[in-house]
């Protein structure tokens, strides 16, 4: 078996992001532990078929993590969500009838907007000149044609425009008193990770 199919054979009842989305079709290991009510899998970039939770896996670095995690109650599954929205800032058209709000602060500008129960989030850093749109209106551009899970009752997508660590880029959403994140280097494989689990 692979080590896709053995972690879903470990977890019948979840749902996974599909491994093709997760690093450009590149092949991933997996590794996965469950502690307290959470569920955490880490994937890894590999250059051959690596066994389900391989000991060669520990001390790589994860390019995504996925996590399930409950909660007691609905209102402290959505308040972990922690959505950022802020209607407040300069106006910029996102195309498709979408208007983000550009906000500035601690070296960074950031675009928020909605699309449904979703609120979304693309930071870029001052310092490098990196500019929030492009990423946002790619962004808007992909959701267009692709569709997320739908979350009960919040869902919150954060982006980075400069690539880094795992966690730069989440995606976090919520059903009832479950929350689901992911999270990726890349920003569009974060977005695609999503749009997998919502087939």
């Amino acid at each position: 078996m692979s080590a896709m199919e053995e972690l879903q054979a470990n977890y019948p009842n979840d749902k996974f992001p599909d491994p093709a989305t997760i690093s450009g079709g590149k092949q991933i290991g997996i590794k996965s532990s469950e502690e307290q009510g959470t569920l955490t899998v880490n994937y890894y970039v590999v250059n051959e078929d690596t066994p389900f939770n391989d000991p060669a896996l520990d001390g790589q670095t994860s390019v995504a993590q996925f996590q399930r995690k409950s909660f007691d109650s609905k209102e402290t599954a959505q308040n972990e969500v922690g959505q950022t929205y802020d209607p407040n800032g300069q106006q910029v058209d996102l195309g498709h009838s979408i208007t983000g709000y550009r906000n500035a602060g601690a070296g960074s500008s950031f675009i928020t907007w909605k699309e449904g129960n979703w609120s979304l989030a693309v930071r870029a850093n001052n310092l490098e000149q990196e500019d929030p749109v492009p990423l946002a209106k790619q962004t808007v551009e992909y959701l267009e044609g692709a569709f997320l899970p739908v979350p009960h009752d919040a869902g919150q997508i954060s982006l980075r425009v400069a690539p880094g660590d795992y966690q730069s880029n989440s995606v976090v959403w919520q059903n009832n008193q479950t929350v689901y994140t992911i999270m990726n280097a890349d920003s569009m494989s974060s977005l695609k990770m999503a749009v997998s689990m919502a087939k």
